[in-house]
């Protein structure tokens, strides 16, 4: 009888299949590669973004905060639509987004299902009467829901009308727990202010994401050797960068000389702070903290337990509460497209 094979066989078969990664080929074909993709560039913006209303909403407690104003509303089931009805109720003149800085009411009813996805967009996906999911407006390219487990995004339109919301968790922007929504409002105010100091038209938008990509665009110049945009590399260079240099929190490494027990490990690089959020002492109020970096292992596909402890109201990109006129101590900070 032939001998079993030795535990180290799996491992060692891992080790000898390599992975090959894409590179640049040789030659002609490669330095083609190189030349900027013709008739395209990225260009500063030659519009102005606009304020987005937005109020802070616990839909724990049913404390609303708008402006300079503190509402209590009552949320039995937190449900997408008794959120909107309500506080449309309170504030006919309708606002455009709504943050949630606590309650997390996406994960009400996790526990009929399996993963906190599921129920998030069990949520997202309930009916609306009144409502219908937003299919984008203007420049405003976003349209539909985004199924996130903990900071998912709503948007909505009323029907038979140009009225659009959007529902967001301000997670995206602080770890909100424990907060009062109208410290997370300060908060917003301040990092539109610290913004304001090197932007004049500075806009927070949905998420810290879009906030920066918007900020970068206004930082291409207008005069001189870039007038008309920088140019943009190939395609086939984007596609190399896109293959191979991923986001470190989501690529799987397996150490093939560890044990088969290990558990998979993950390149976590947590992102710098926001300028002038929480973590920096200058400017953000000491009850609100940047949200700290994710724990080590593969987030993405990760499978969420729904129990009590996996379905916490950490609350949440964002924008400060950006209206266009009001009575406020602060300034309202302007908001743009999320």
């Amino acid at each position: 009888p032939s001998k079993p094979a030795p535990a180290t066989a799996a491992p060692l078969a891992a080790q000898e299949a390599q992975r090959t990664l894409p590179g640049i080929p040789e030659g002609p074909d490669g330095d083609r590669w190189f030349t900027h993709t013709t008739n395209l560039a990225s260009t500063h913006p030659n519009f102005t973004q606009q304020a987005r209303s937005t109020v802070f909403l616990d839909t724990h407690t049913g404390v609303l905060v708008h402006r300079d104003q503190t509402f209590r509303i009552d949320l039995p089931t937190a449900s997408a639509a008794e959120i909107l009805n309500t506080v449309f109720h309170v504030l006919p003149g309708g606002v455009e987004r709504i943050y949630i800085t606590a309650g997390a009411p996406w994960h009400r009813q996790a526990d009929q299902h399996p993963f906190l996805k599921d129920a998030v967009a069990a949520w997202l996906n309930a009916s609306t009467p009144g409502w219908r999911t937003d299919t984008g407006r203007g420049k405003d390219k976003m349209a539909g829901h985004f199924v996130h487990p903990r900071n998912p995004v709503a948007r909505y339109q009323r029907e038979h009308s140009d009225q659009h919301v959007e529902i967001r968790s301000a997670g995206e922007w602080f770890d909100t727990e424990g907060t009062e929504p109208a410290v997370i409002r300060d908060a917003f105010v301040l990092l539109w202010k610290a913004l304001r100091r090197h932007w004049p038209d500075a806009v927070l938008m949905g998420s810290p994401s879009q906030t920066g990509r918007d900020l970068w665009t206004r930082t291409i110049p207008t005069k001189g050797q870039y007038a008309d945009g920088y140019p943009v590399l190939s395609e086939e260079l984007r596609g190399l960068f896109h293959a191979t240099a991923g986001q470190g929190r989501t690529e799987l490494i397996t150490p093939p000389a560890f044990p088969p027990s290990s558990p998979p490990w993950s390149s976590t690089t947590a992102p710098s702070p926001t300028p002038n959020t929480p973590g920096n002492p200058e400017s953000a109020p000491p009850a609100v903290s940047p949200r700290p970096p994710s724990p080590p292992g593969p987030r993405r596909n990760r499978p969420k337990p729904c129990s009590p402890a996996a379905t916490g109201t950490s609350a949440s990109p964002s924008p400060p509460p950006g209206t266009t006129s009001g009575s406020s101590p602060h300034p309202p900070p302007a908001t743009g497209p999320g």
